[in-house]
């Protein structure tokens, strides 16, 4: 077992054998690009004042891996609440939406934010993350493209936590979309990568086939192999 330092770049989850497992990568202190798999952290959703029957009704749902009571301030006062913690975050939506009491927005809590975003604020963490890890066996680890996959150990004495902040080097791709808002076709596709201890390059990526350019975007990202995808308005195409 060994301390991990990780700067986080992004995060996701897989399906588990009882449950699921929270995915994090990021790069180490030296710039080493590293996987962690947190393993026991389930998607949970809080019920205020549930009735007896909604308790049973939890209690015979196979989906639902545990139920705790506890308080929360709403409005103003203390209501007795459920926290209902369930085996697979996509059906939180669901479960939000089936013991949502009509008229009541207060009568499930906790059921808007992301899985994994939902991890990260349980436990406090930032950009800069540490925690004790093992390494995963080969046949999770060909699972990657990554060359370092690593199981993070969780004890009474040992869990993830933030770490003193750093910043390891990072190869950041920027680009750019110039297209047609009528006929919403793409003109070129350009931009530029650098950092990363690398040389910085440019492209410009323009054809009369649109598939055409996006092919050959696609092949500058899996060439360059950046750490950041980042643009203008990247996010509204």
């Amino acid at each position: 077992m060994r301390t991990v330092e990780l700067f986080l770049l992004e995060g996701s989850y897989v399906g588990g054998e009882d449950g699921v497992v929270v995915e994090l990568y990021g790069r180490t202190r030296d710039g080493t690009p590293l996987v962690a798999r947190n393993y026991g952290f389930r998607p949970y959703f809080v019920l205020t004042e549930p009735t007896a029957g909604v308790r049973e009704r939890l209690g015979k749902d196979p989906e639902v891996a545990e139920l705790r009571d506890l308080s929360t301030w709403v409005e103003g006062r203390d209501r007795p609440a459920l926290r209902v913690s369930i085996r697979h975050p996509w059906l939180v939506p669901q479960y939000r939406d089936t013991y949502r009491r009509p008229g009541d927005d207060t009568s499930v809590l906790a059921c808007d934010i992301p899985f994994v975003h939902r991890f990260l604020y349980d436990h406090g963490l930032g950009l800069t993350i540490a925690f004790e890890a093992e390494d995963e066996p080969p046949e999770i680890a060909a699972r990657y493209t990554i060359p370092q996959v690593v199981r993070v150990v969780t004890t009474d004495d040992h869990d993830i936590r933030p770490s003193e902040p750093f910043r390891p080097p990072l190869r950041v791709l920027s680009f750019d979309i110039e297209n047609s808002i009528p006929t919403r076709t793409i003109f070129t596709i350009c931009g530029v990568a650098e950092g990363g201890g690398r040389p910085p390059r440019t492209f410009r990526l323009a054809d009369d086939r649109e598939r055409t350019i996006l092919e050959r975007f696609v092949e500058v990202v899996e060439q360059d192999d950046p750490d950041v995808l980042t643009g203008y308005n990247i996010g509204g195409y």
